[in-house]
C-alpha cells in the first residue's frame, strides 16, 4: 500500500500533494483460507458413520461386491439391524468329531422363541454331513426352513471369524452377516439369520 505526504499552501490555503511517495507499509496479508478437516477417527461415533462401506470403516476389510452396493452409505446400526436379525430360531453351540471319509457328527441345539409356539425352547439335534454349511442347511430344513447359498464369504475379524451369505428361497433373495468365535459358530449364526430373513413373513 502506498502512502503520501500531503503539504498545505500558507498562500492559497490549498493541499498539494507531495511528489514524494514513501513506501514504507508492506500489503495487507490474505485472510487465511478456513480448510475443513474430517474429524479423527477416535473422535467419531462407528453407529452413525456413514461411508460406501460400513464393514471396512468398522474392520478394515471391504464387504463383498453385492453386499457392498446394497449396502453402500448406511450407518453400522442400519446396517446390523438389516443384516444381522435376531432369529426366533436359532442353531446354537455347533460342534463336530471327525468320522471316516471326511464325514462328521455335527451336535446341536435348536433354540426357538417363535411367539405362541411355547416360548422359550431348546431342542438337542445330531445329524453327520461333510461340513458345517450342510449340517446346517439340513437342520434348518427339517424344520420347514429351506436355504439356498447362492454366495459364501469368510472373513478373519479379530479373534473370531465374520461369515457373508447371499441366500434365495423361491423368489426371495437377501444377505446376511454372522459373526462367531470359530468358522462353525460364524455359520451356524449366518444360517440362522438367513433362514430368518427368508422365511420370517411364515413365523
Amino acid at each position: 500500500m502506498h502512502t503520501t505526504n500531503t503539504t498545505t499552501d500558507t498562500r492559497t490555503g490549498n493541499g498539494e500533494q507531495s511528489i514524494h511517495t514513501l513506501h514504507t507499509q508492506h500489503p495487507p496479508q490474505a485472510t487465511p483460507v478456513q480448510i475443513s478437516r474430517p474429524t479423527p477417527f477416535n473422535l467419531r461415533d462407528p453407529l452413525r458413520e456413514c461411508t460406501d462401506d460400513p464393514f471396512r470403516a468398522r474392520f478394515g476389510q471391504s464387504l463383498p461386491t453385492g453386499l457392498r452396493e446394497e449396502a453402500a452409505g448406511m450407518d453400522w446400526r442400519t446396517f446390523t439391524e438389516t443384516y444381522c436379525p435376531t432369529p426366533d430360531l436359532r442353531i446354537d453351540n455347533l460342534s463336530h468329531t471327525s468320522l471316516r471319509d471326511d464325514r462328521r457328527r455335527f451336535s446341536a441345539t435348536l433354540t426357538s422363541s417363535r411367539p405362541g409356539r411355547g416360548g422359550v425352547t431348546h431342542s438337542p439335534r445330531e445329524i453327520t454331513a461333510m461340513g458345517a454349511i450342510s449340517a446346517c442347511t439340513n437342520l434348518l430344513a427339517d424344520t420347514g426352513r429351506r436355504v439356498e447359498i447362492l454366495t459364501f464369504r469368510q472373513r478373519d475379524i479379530f479373534n473370531g471369524t465374520a461369515v457373508f451369505l447371499e441366500v434365495c428361497h423361491n423368489n426371495t433373495r437377501c444377505w446376511v452377516l454372522g459373526f462367531g468365535g470359530t468358522p462353525d459358530a460364524a455359520i451356524a449364526t449366518a444360517m440362522s439369520r438367513a433362514a430368518h430373513r427368508l422365511h420370517r413373513e411364515e413365523s
